[in-house]
């Protein structure tokens, strides 16, 4: 575990498979909550730090990492794939996952995991599925989508009131 954190914080796309593969090889499922919140903030950590150095730093490399090869997560050997969802009405990753995903280019998986959060918002308010529905407001204005942040901020607008969270919009 100590190794794919110092892979995130050095954004080391192969250092963190090949910790992600020898967690996948033991057989220990998905991460406990506490490491998997950690991960994702050394992630975007690293991930500003070489995007401070080098505005144009590859990100599909590390995308690959954490999704898999397509649009969709399809390894056991990914990230995602070790990211508990099972109860994301309390899910303290979630919104950092979709922070860090709107910095790559993770789209797709961005639209279905705010389906999801959409889902959860018809069912009432928690902390979490607030916090997850203004980062998935933010990662689609981050991946240059404005219609959908605009659609997904009316929607989300029914049940939160975006004027406590988002000031820019």
């Amino acid at each position: 575990l100590l190794g794919m954190s110092y892979a995130a914080e050095n954004f080391s796309s192969g250092s963190l498979a090949v910790y992600l593969r020898n967690y996948s090889k033991g057989g220990h499922g998905t991460l406990p909550r506490s490491i998997s919140v950690s991960l994702i903030d050394s992630l975007l950590n690293g991930f500003k730090r070489r995007y401070w150095e080098d505005p144009s730093i590859d990100k599909s490399a590390m995308l690959r990492v954490i999704i898999g090869p397509g649009t969709e997560p399809t390894s056991a050997d990914t990230v995602h794939s070790h990211l508990d969802f099972s109860s994301i009405r309390e899910s303290e990753v979630l919104p950092k996952y979709l922070q860090l995903l709107g910095e790559l280019g993770g789209e797709k998986i961005v639209f279905d995991l705010w389906r999801q959060v959409q889902a959860e918002l018809e069912y009432g308010q928690t902390a979490a599925i607030t916090e997850s529905a203004i980062a998935s407001i933010e990662a689609f204005l981050t991946l240059g989508n404005p219609g959908r942040a605009l659609e997904a901020a009316q929607l989300a607008s029914k049940y939160i009131d975006l004027n406590e969270h988002l000031s820019l919009i």
